[in-house]
């Protein structure tokens, strides 16, 4: 993922990208346990 860019107008996708952002930093965790 690239520059992550919240825009002040949509909290929603904001937190959306939060969530995936979280999944990915999560799976890449597990990947370096495994």
């Amino acid at each position: 993922m690239g520059s992550i860019r919240l825009k002040p107008g949509q909290p929603s996708d904001g937190t959306l990208v939060s969530v995936l952002f979280s999944l990915e930093h999560l799976k890449l965790s597990v990947q370096s346990l495994y």
